[in-house]
């Protein structure tokens, strides 16, 4: 049996949104600001004092006692939830119009359309952590999947570029309300080249035609936005990083048939820091910014590998290729992808029977 979890994000997505679209554009605008228009389209966006009063506490307040928890009676309460949703519009509004002197958002159009998300996810909302933990105890089998990436964990990844959650595996457990002991298998998802959006540093960076390559072979571009993405060869220093973190028990290596095309095939395994190799990923991103790649060069499988269905079909450098990834991380690399399609999925191990 499996467990799908469905969690109140409409009303957060929407109402975050919108507040928190309107909040970056006037901070843009305020005097003094140094804010550029790349890092305000970036999605691992540097966090001020104004984003402390972000939306997803505070919606996470509105939602948790009024239609998510506490009770049969709390859920069905449309009026408590439009009364402590009128609060935090109420909050949000002064400071638009005392902090930066702009119109305020309209109330009752606010009200009026979330009340009415309210009504529509209740049939769907309930408290997960109950049903989740219920789940696990009685043997069944639960998936979490995760979003964005480590290096945009706020505690483990590139601050500021970050986001403002926990991507890593450690924040299923206080996400989802779950003991770590019940996370048995964690797949890291690594692609076999590396990528960024936005600003912040970038140690195996290719802003040249290898890059270039990469990125249009693999269609690299921002699915909502369609901005260019970086890209570069795959940086094990990271993946190392990111696999101690989460404490990973695998690999899923997507895109390998990206590279393809490439003779020669480059793996940083290493930093330069003014001389200075280092294996680990530093903690500071003034040291990170500094840093120059340092690379093993890999012969190319220089071959198209999109029809390989079995692990044993891929060619030796290919296979060479993952087995480096392996020795380097010390993660079994369990899936490999060849292709966008699911038959282009090779399953090396079978971890959720």
């Amino acid at each position: 049996h499996y467990v799908i979890l469905v969690f109140l994000v409409l009303v957060m997505t929407l109402f975050g949104t919108e507040f928190q679209t309107s909040l970056s554009g006037w901070r843009d605008l305020a005097p003094g600001s140094e804010t550029n228009s790349e890092e305000k389209n970036n999605p691992g966006n540097m966090l001020s004092a104004q984003d402390v009063i972000s939306p997803d506490a505070v919606l996470q307040e509105i939602a948790s006692g009024n239609l998510a928890g506490g009770s049969e009676k709390a859920a069905q309460n449309a009026q408590v939830f439009r009364e402590k949703l009128s609060e935090q519009i109420d909050a949000k509004n002064k400071v638009i119009t005392k902090l930066y002197g702009e119109e305020p958002l309209d109330k009752e159009a606010i009200l009026t359309q979330f009340c009415e998300y309210a009504e529509k996810l209740k049939p769907y909302i309930t408290d997960t952590i109950v049903m989740i933990n219920e789940a696990l105890e009685s043997g069944a089998k639960v998936l979490f999947e995760g979003a964005q990436g480590a290096m945009l964990d706020i505690d483990m990844g590139t601050y500021p570029y970050v986001t403002s959650s926990h991507p890593v595996s450690g924040g299923f457990s206080s996400g989802a309300g779950i003991s770590p002991r019940y996370l048995t298998e964690i797949i890291g998802i690594v692609k076999a080249y590396t990528t960024r959006v936005g600003a912040g540093p970038f140690v195996s960076e290719e802003d040249n035609e290898t890059g270039d390559r990469i990125r249009e072979v693999g269609h690299e571009y921002g699915v909502t936005t369609g901005r260019p993405r970086r890209c570069g060869w795959l940086d094990l220093v990271q993946v190392k990083y990111s696999a101690r973190v989460n404490g990973l028990t695998g690999i899923s290596l997507m895109l390998l048939d990206v590279l393809d095309q490439f003779e020669t095939v480059r793996i940083c395994t290493g930093y330069d820091h003014n001389g200075e190799i280092t294996r680990n990923f530093p903690a500071s991103l003034d040291y990170l910014g500094a840093c120059r790649p340092v690379y093993e060069d890999l012969k190319g499988w220089h071959t198209p590998i999109t029809e390989c269905r079995t692990y044993e079909e891929l060619p030796e450098e290919a296979k060479k290729y993952i087995e480096f990834i392996e020795e380097y991380t010390g993660v079994p690399v369990k899936i490999v992808s060849v292709g966008p399609d699911r038959e282009q999925t090779i399953v090396r191990e079978e971890f959720f029977k």
